[in-house]
Formats: C-alpha cells, sequence, structure tokens
C-alpha cells in the first residue's frame, strides 16, 4: 500500500515499514464524518475534551506571513518562491524539532551528524542517546564567525546542526557560509534560528526552496515571549515534513498552546517592539560592561543575551551569587565566560551592581 505522505529519499529505513501514527493516517485520508466515535475521549469534559488541531493551517499561514514581513523589514530579497503552509511543522519548541530530525533520519550506529563547536550542547546530548556518532569542527575567528566547510565535507555527515545566531556565543556566521555549505554537502543542515529576531539580519526562509537540504528550526520562546506554551516551528522540504509525521507525536502541541500562538500572532506589536528594546538595553550593558577592567571581551550579540569573558572568573561568579544573580557559566565551553541574558532595567542595573562591586573587591 503507498504511503499516504511520501517519503523523503534519505529517510530511516525503518520508516517505509509503518504506517502512518492513527490520528495522522486519519487526517491526512481527508475524510471527514458528522459523527466521530474512534477517539475514546469524554464528550462531557468541556472545552477541552477535544484533540486540538493537528495541523493548524491558519497559524502556520500567520507565522510565515509575520516571519517574511519581518525578513523584508530586515532588507531581506524579494522575489523567491515563498514556503507554504507543506513547509511547516509545529513542534513542542526547537528542541523537539532537531529530535524529529534525528529519530526520521539518523540511523542509529551507522550514521554521523556534524556540530560546529562551541555550540548549543542540546544537539550532541540527543544525538547520543540515540547512539548517533558526533563529530565536531571549530568555528574559527575572533567571534567565532566562520568554519571550514572542506572539513564537514571530509565527515560527510547526514546531518549538520548550526546555531545561528549561536548558543552560546550570541554571534552570527558570516553571511552567505550557511547556504554555501547546503550546496557543498548533501547532507541535511539545520540551523537553529531560536534567537533569530534579534538579529539585524534577515533570516534563511527567503532561501528555504532553493536548498532541499536546509531545515531551520524557529521557537516561541524567546524572541516571541511565550515559553510556557512550548512551541517551536520546523520549516523545510515538503518531503521532510512528511518524513517527520512518521516519528512526530501526534497532538502534541495542545489546544491551549495553539490558542496563545492564534492571540500572539493576531496582536505581534507589542511583542515585536521589545525586540528593539532588548537590543538597545544590550547594547547599553555590552557598554557598561565592557569599560570595566575586570572584563577582557565581550562577543559581538546578535541576540538578547551576551557572552562575557572575565580577568577573574571565579571571583565574579562568587560576588554575582552573593547577589542574588544566576548567569550561565560557560567556561567549559569559552575559558573563562559567562552568558548574561537581557532582562529589564531593573534586573540589568542590579547586575551591574554586581559587577561594580566586584572590580572593588578585586583592587
Amino acid at each position: 500500500m503507498p504511503h499516504p505522505r511520501p517519503l523523503h529519499p534519505m529517510a530511516r529505513k525503518v520508516l517505509s515499514t509503518l504506517r502512518l501514527p492513527g490520528p495522522v493516517h486519519k487526517h491526512f485520508t481527508q475524510v471527514s464524518y458528522p459523527i466521530d466515535l474512534s477517539e475514546n475521549t469524554n464528550p462531557y469534559g468541556g472545552d477541552l475534551s477535544d484533540y486540538p488541531p493537528l495541523e493548524p493551517i491558519d497559524l502556520k499561514e500567520s507565522y510565515i506571513d509575520l516571519c517574511l514581513k519581518f525578513d523584508q523589514q530586515k532588507g531581506a530579497q524579494e522575489n523567491y518562491p515563498r514556503p507554504g503552509p507543506e513547509n511547516a511543522l509545529f513542534t513542542v519548541g526547537a528542541i523537539d524539532g532537531m529530535d524529529l530530525m534525528l529519530r526520521a533520519f539518523a540511523e542509529p550506529d551507522k550514521d554521523t551528524i556534524c556540530l560546529t563547536n562551541p555550540t548549543f550542547p542540546a544537539y550532541e546530548h540527543w544525538a547520543r542517546l540515540a547512539n548517533i556518532d558526533v563529530q565536531k569542527v571549530p568555528l574559527l575567528g575572533q567571534d567565532f564567525d566562520e568554519f571550514d566547510i572542506s572539513q564537514i565535507k571530509k565527515i560527510n555527515p547526514k546531518i549538520v546542526f548550526l546555531c545561528d545566531p549561536n548558543n552560546p556565543t550570541a554571534t552570527q556566521l558570516k553571511p552567505g557560509l550557511i547556504l554555501e555549505l547546503c550546496a557543498a554537502i548533501e547532507g541535511f543542515v539545520v540551523v537553529d534560528e531560536a534567537y533569530i529576531e534579534f538579529s539585524t539580519r534577515p533570516s534563511l526562509l527567503p532561501s528555504l526552496k532553493k536548498h532541499p537540504n536546509l531545515v531551520i528550526l524557529r521557537t516561541l520562546s524567546k524572541g516571541w515571549g511565550l515559553a510556557g506554551a512550548r512551541c517551536g516551528v520546523l520549516l523545510a522540504e515538503e518531503t521532510i515534513i512528511n518524513t517527520l509525521w512518521y516519528v512526530h507525536i501526534p497532538f502534541g502541541v495542545s489546544t491551549l498552546t495553539q490558542q496563545a500562538v492564534r492571540e500572539r500572532l493576531r496582536n505581534p506589536h507589542a511583542i515585536m517592539a521589545s525586540w528593539e528594546t532588548l537590543r538597545n538595553d544590550r547594547d547599553k550593558l555590552i557598554k557598561e560592561l565592557i569599560a570595566l577592567p575586570t572584563v577582557s571581551y565581550i562577543y559581538k550579540s546578535q541576540t538578547n543575551f551576551i557572552l562575557v569573558q572575565l580577568r577573574h572568573f571565579s571571583k565574579a561568579m562568587e560576588t554575582l551569587r552573593r547577589f542574588g544573580i544566576c548567569v550561565l557559566d560557560c567556561h567549559n565551553q569559552v575559558e573563562n565566560t559567562i552568558r548574561i541574558t537581557i532582562s529589564t532595567p531593573e534586573n540589568n542595573h542590579k547586575a551591574m551592581e554586581a559587577f561594580q562591586k566586584d572590580v572593588q573587591e578585586v583592587a
């Protein structure tokens, strides 16, 4: 029997032996029944007694429209094949999208993925849990903005994971480098754009249909301010999306989550204005911190956080703890560094007070 959603040729072999999960198969058969007695739910449960829409087309279209409009404001090209709902899949955060790619395409104990170093540690964590070989190439340059494509080609990975803008460095790769990699390898290039809303550069979304091996991960947890809703979006060529339905947990994006996302997308102006506010507050904090003798370097940020290199790392961490301020210790990735999230002016000021106290105690 032919698959109702054709598999990508690079999908794991086991997927060709499976049917779509029951609710997904039912959805894509597109048969409508006035009375549905197949779901074993309680009809007396109220508004949440039914399962959520499996594929909310209106949300996909609204999200893509807003993203493309925002990219055009940042100078993106205007003549390109427009992605549609068939190119999007809602996920439980961006990490879920990463995990779906591993489970759908990476054969355990056989395939290799490639990471740049330093980067978001979750990629390696989930790959190793799935018994996928992990190889790394270093990010190069003062601000970790390039890598050697020839090194990645030698590895010949099934999937390359790139975080751009990068976490924890806050920096962004040189323009054109990612698309050059897409053209150079057969494997998938998965670009995590969790922080793209804070960048001054457009996303890779306008290039999606020109590069069939390009996959974009997005989240509504960061720029969109919906971390509690747990919603992400994976954007890719249609047969990649088709394949992911075989490993995607049905109804993972709840009714309440879809309601929260729909409301945010209908009224986006306040949250979008906050992106510029956070960029301005970030630049103000950078200016204040770099003037301190205890700070040796701050990486060029295109995000809502900064990576700060300290001259007296342990002492600064102790002072911050004493002031009740939690930052992320990134010393194991970039020597003597901490990652600081840009917060409200009040919280940023309290952090600055702690750093100033640290200067006094070191002197």
